[in-house]
């Protein structure tokens, strides 16, 4: 399934961008902080455009039906060597925040079920 989702570049500015096929290439050059409403289950790919230090987050949101599975590349490094389970409830919103450590590597850590 295709998936809407926006980029917001940190100054309040947002872009409507497709994942087609349920997959998304997140561009980290035109942006650090990705808004995602899952309306089928998400692969976010590595990252195209990363700088060493370069920092942001990603809010996936659940839509109002739930149960959307994220998946992340090998590129994003976890806490424990895994990715979380994130949160499948309608409506819920899970934080990631990443920071990138080298070229093709992307540590990540998960805020699940932001209130």
């Amino acid at each position: 399934k295709d998936i809407i989702f926006q980029c917001d570049d940190g100054a309040g500015n947002t872009t409507d961008y497709l994942a087609v096929n349920g997959a998304l290439t997140p561009d980290f050059g035109a942006s650090a902080y990705f808004s995602i409403t899952m309306n089928a289950n998400l692969t976010i790919n590595a990252p195209s455009n990363q700088s060493i230090g370069q920092s942001g987050s990603f809010f996936l949101t659940q839509d109002s039906t739930g149960g959307r599975v994220p998946s992340f590349n090998s590129a994003f490094k976890w806490t424990g060597g895994t990715a979380p389970t994130l949160t499948t409830t309608a409506s819920a919103i899970d934080r990631i925040d990443y920071i990138v450590k080298a070229a093709g590597e992307v540590n990540a850590v998960a805020s699940l079920d932001v209130k």
